[in-house]
C-alpha cells in the first residue's frame, strides 16, 4: 500500500514537473523587455528587443541579424528559462544562461550571445575582449596622465609657433576612452622617447575664438578621433604624426620621432 502511494506521488510530482517544462505561456519580466540589448558580432552592433513576444534582432541599419532572419513571435518558460522562437519551417529553443543589470546571454544550441544595456558598455566590452584586457588592466589604461608640466595655454603655443626653436605640439582632449586610449598610448611613447621639446594643448581648455585661431594655424578642425602631433617653428607648422590607433595591435605601426 505505502509503495502504491508512494508511485502515486512521483507519478503526480513528474507530470506537475512535465508541465511545468512544456508550458510556454510565460510573460517575461521587465528587466528583460524594459529595454534593448546590444551586442557586437563582425564588427557590427546588433539591437535585440524582446517587447510583445517579438524576437526582433537587427543591426543598426535596421536589417535583421542573419542566424535569426526567418524567426519572429516566440513563447517563453520562465521555469526553464527557455525561448521557444518560431522561425520559417521549426522553431528554436533557446536557453537564457544569466541576465543581470547589465547583460543578457542567451544560449542556441551551445552558440552563446552576451548583450549588454547599452551600445557603450557593448562597445567597451568588445574592445577588453579584442584587446585581451581584464576589467582592472582595462580601468588601469584609462588612468593614463600626462606631466602638467608639458601642457600649455593659447599664448604659449603662439609663442612657440611664432619662436626660432623647433619642438612638437601634440593637441588632446579631456575625455581619454576606449575610442582614443591607445592613441595616448602612442603619444605616451613618443614623448617618453623624443629628443625633441614636446608640449601639449588640452584644446578642451581653449574658448571660441582662441580655437577658431589654432584651427586656422593647423587646417584641423577636430581633434578627438585623432590626435595630431605639430612640429611647430617660426610660422610654420607641419604634421609630423597622425595617430589614429584603435587597439594594442596597432601600436607596432608607430615608430619614436
Amino acid at each position: 500500500m505505502k509503495k502504491k502511494i508512494f508511485l502515486s506521488l512521483v507519478m503526480i510530482v513528474l507530470f506537475v514537473f512535465g508541465i511545468l517544462i512544456y508550458d510556454f505561456s510565460d510573460e517575461m519580466g521587465e528587466e528583460l523587455v524594459g529595454h534593448s540589448w546590444y551586442m557586437t558580432n563582425n564588427n557590427e552592433v546588433y539591437v535585440l528587443s524582446l517587447k510583445n513576444n517579438i524576437f526582433d534582432l537587427k543591426d543598426e541599419e535596421g536589417k535583421k541579424a542573419e542566424m535569426y532572419r526567418t524567426c519572429s513571435t516566440f513563447q517563453y518558460n520562465s521555469n526553464v528559462s527557455m525561448i521557444k522562437l518560431r522561425c520559417e519551417g521549426a522553431s528554436k529553443k533557446i536557453y537564457i544562461s544569466n541576465v543581470d543589470d547589465n547583460s543578457l546571454v542567451l544560449n542556441d544550441e551551445g552558440e552563446e550571445y552576451v548583450f549588454y544595456n547599452s551600445r557603450e558598455l557593448a562597445l567597451v566590452e568588445d574592445f577588453k575582449t579584442e584587446n585581451e584586457l581584464s576589467n582592472e588592466e582595462y580601468d588601469e589604461l584609462l588612468s593614463i596622465s600626462f606631466d602638467q608640466n608639458l601642457i600649455i595655454n593659447y599664448n604659449k603655443f603662439m609663442s612657440l609657433y611664432k619662436g626660432k626653436s623647433s619642438v612638437y605640439v601634440a593637441f588632446i582632449t579631456n575625455n581619454i576612452n576606449y575610442h582614443n586610449v591607445y592613441k595616448y598610448v602612442v603619444l605616451n611613447n613618443l614623448i617618453t622617447n623624443s629628443s625633441k621639446k614636446f608640449y601639449l594643448i588640452n584644446v578642451d581648455n581653449l574658448n571660441e575664438e582662441e580655437l577658431k585661431k589654432i584651427n586656422k594655424i593647423t587646417d584641423v578642425e577636430e581633434y578627438k578621433d585623432v590626435v595630431y602631433v605639430f612640429e611647430v617653428k617660426k610660422k610654420n607648422i607641419k604634421t609630423k604624426v597622425k595617430i589614429d590607433a584603435l587597439g594594442k595591435k596597432d601600436l607596432i605601426n608607430y615608430q619614436n620621432i
